[in-house]
């Protein structure tokens, strides 16, 4: 099993979606931005669910954002198909699909 860190704490994403309101002139109440973390998260993977990104790199196959199952609960995750990645630290064979936790509370 590889253990992989969380992209983005969800903590964090509060305080930084405060900080970037702020700076636009919108107050926003911290406490109770904190209170909503679940309906936060919730509502960036609702809006994030299957998009997909372009990265320029001939060894990634497909990139997007997608809710998974794991084990009977929903996880938020950024997946990642590699069209084969040789000896190195990982070796992954062709159309092997990995996925990273985005966010967590």
């Amino acid at each position: 099993m590889l253990a992989v860190d969380v992209l983005f704490p969800i903590g964090q994403v509060a305080d930084q979606l405060a900080s970037d309101a702020a700076a636009l002139g919108i107050s926003v109440d911290r406490s109770k931005l904190k209170n909503q973390l679940a309906r936060l998260e919730a509502g960036l993977s609702d809006v994030l669910d299957k998009t997909a990104i372009v990265l320029r790199n001939g060894k990634v196959r497909t990139c997007r954002f997608e809710v998974l199952n794991d084990r009977g609960h929903a996880r938020f995750a950024f997946v990642v198909g590699f069209t084969g990645l040789k000896p190195g630290v990982l070796t992954i064979p062709n159309n092997v699909e990995m996925a990273f936790p985005v966010l967590s509370s």
